[in-house]
């Protein structure tokens, strides 16, 4: 199973890598900067497919964010994805 992580300021959101989730996120976030009146700029998102992610193109157009990938640091701590297939997200090192 696939999934990807997306980091802004801070934040972490851990999604399965889905036309559908990435259209609700980005209006779950479009929700968020009407009732915040703060803006949210999905140019500082972060993508980070976690194992094989196929349409990871058409879901960085929805949110026009950009890709990373692991091992990276997140928060000065260590992610990397597991080598075991069974196992599904990430796993701290």
């Amino acid at each position: 199973m696939s999934h990807i992580s997306f980091f802004t300021d801070d934040t972490l959101i851990l999604c399965e890598p889905d036309l559908d989730h990435i259209h609700s996120l980005r209006a779950l976030l479009l929700c968020f900067e009407a009732v915040s009146r703060l803006k949210v700029n999905l140019s500082k998102y972060e993508m980070v497919p976690v194992h094989l992610v196929n349409n990871l193109g058409e879901l960085t157009d929805i949110l026009g964010c950009k890709v990373l990938s692991l091992p990276m640091k997140y928060l000065y701590l260590p992610l990397r994805a597991s080598h075991n297939p069974s196992l599904c997200g990430m796993r701290l090192s």
